[in-house]
Formats: structure tokens, C-alpha cells, sequence
């Protein structure tokens, strides 16, 4: 089960087990959001405000704290979602809400 708790004061990312215990996953100083694992469960992608605007972010390997960061534009990117097979992310982007479009990338091999 992946969380966001703001008990740091922004929000940040955590898991827990069915037993309960707490594992902090990935923060800074702005706001994380739309936490999605990958189909194995052994990755994770996430929109956070680190850099002033909504981008995306990847975490290739849950039992460490280096996030890729995956966007960067002056657009927001947001709710992103992995591919059935994990190799493409899906996600929102815009400059407005009304203006809202489906994007995707590659995160292995070919472009998308």
C-alpha cells in the first residue's frame, strides 16, 4: 500500500505493509502526488512540485531514495500511470485544466 502523509508538513510519499509498518519512500521540500506502482509492484512514478510546477518523477528501485526525475517543462504533468507491461508511463499534462492532454513516454527502448 503506497501513501501520501503531509505529517512533515508538505506531502510526502510512504508505504506500509499489512502489518503496518511505515516505510518513508520519497519527499522534499513542495508537494508529492499521484503515487503509482509499476505491474511488478518493484517501481514507482509520482508528480511532485520540487521544481515550482507539477513534473514527474520515477523511482526505479523502491529500497532507495534516488528519484529520476522524468519531465521538465514549464507545463504541469500529472496522475501518471504505468503500461500493462511497465516499459511506458501515461500521464496528464497542461498549462490549464482545460486544456488537459494524454501524454506518454518510453522508459525502456524505443520512443513511444
Amino acid at each position: 500500500i503506497i501513501y501520501i502523509s503531509d505529517k512533515k508538513g508538505n506531502f510526502d510519499l510512504y508505504s506500509t505493509t499489512p502489518n503496518s509498518e511505515e516505510k518513508f519512500l520519497w519527499g522534499s521540500s513542495s508537494d508529492e502526488w499521484d503515487p503509482s506502482f509499476s505491474p511488478d509492484g518493484k517501481q514507482l512514478v509520482f508528480s511532485s512540485k520540487k521544481n515550482g510546477n507539477w513534473d514527474l518523477f520515477f523511482l526505479p528501485n523502491l529500497n532507495e531514495t534516488k528519484a529520476i526525475q522524468l519531465t521538465s517543462s514549464k507545463k504541469n504533468e500529472w496522475d501518471p500511470s504505468f503500461s500493462p507491461d511497465g516499459s511506458f508511463v501515461i500521464y496528464a499534462a497542461s498549462s490549464d485544466v482545460e486544456s488537459s492532454k494524454l501524454m506518454g513516454l518510453c522508459l525502456y527502448g524505443d520512443k513511444f
